[in-house]
């Protein structure tokens, strides 16, 4: 532990510090008090006694502050591996509520928009207020476990203050992507309200955006019903596992380097 190691450098570098003294002292000493004579201060008890008394009123405040510090790095240590054992499961609790924010099973508003040709939708105003509260609801709730994790990052700040810009970027890179699909699921939503209510306003999204969201939003479309609105294939699931090993990646490392 690295708090083990700083312990021994710090009382390694006072007792050498203290010897150095007592050793410019004693020469003084000799000098100066014994005239240069090996038999006139050699093994007198004062001498000893003062040697002793000095030795002991700079060790025993030492020893005591560096416990304390050892003592207070030790806590720093375990309550950070603590804190990064619980933003593990936050990050897996993160991963699995964004995943199941895309399953919707074989039938919901999504596919019956990606599946029909857009001269045939029929758009009812009922269906979609019964479906996108779910939809909110999964969106709120990735949102709540992302800042449950930010937390813990400012908590984990307290006992570890290095290395962990790597893991804040990585944190901040998922919260983009999730802000970015919290909008356009809103914007889903407001072109199926527009085109339920056959409004004169023109669609927030075009039809190919909305084709694109399918299969951002809802896994069935993206890797059961085929390719329709993107020019090349794309795993959104994949891209959310990265987005997740990001982030435990970083928190791992940042265990192994306490």
């Amino acid at each position: 532990m690295n708090f083990i190691k700083k312990s021994k450098k710090q009382i390694g570098i006072y007792v050498l510090v203290y010897l150095i003294v007592l050793v410019i002292c004693g020469i003084f000493q000799f000098f100066i008090n014994c005239h240069a004579q090996y038999s006139t201060c050699l093994f007198k008890t004062d001498n000893l006694n003062t040697i002793v008394t000095t030795t002991s009123y700079v060790l025993t405040p030492l020893i005591a502050i560096i416990g304390f510090q050892s003592w207070r790095e030790a806590e720093n240590y375990k309550n950070a591996h603590k804190t990064i054992d619980v933003m593990l499961d936050s990050t897996r609790n993160l991963q699995k509520k964004w995943h199941l924010s895309r399953e919707y099973g074989d039938h919901s508003l999504f596919q019956d928009y990606y599946i029909k040709d857009i001269s045939m939708i029929e758009i009812d105003q009922e269906a979609i207020e019964s479906f996108f509260p779910k939809v909110f609801q999964n969106s709120y709730a990735i949102f709540e476990e992302l800042n449950e994790l930010k937390h813990l990052a400012i908590k984990l700040s307290i006992y570890q203050k290095d290395n962990l810009e790597t893991l804040n970027n990585a944190i901040f890179d998922a919260e983009d992507e999730i802000y970015t699909t919290s909008k356009e699921i809103w914007n889903f939503y407001s072109t199926l309200v527009n085109k339920a209510f056959n409004s004169a306003l023109p669609p927030t999204l075009s039809d190919a955006e909305m084709n694109h969201l399918c299969q951002k939003l809802d896994r069935y479309c993206n890797q059961l019903m085929g390719n329709k609105g993107n020019d090349e294939k794309i795993n959104y699931s994949k891209k959310i596992d990265d987005y997740i090993f990001s982030i435990s990646t970083k928190i791992e490392n940042i265990g192994k380097d306490l």
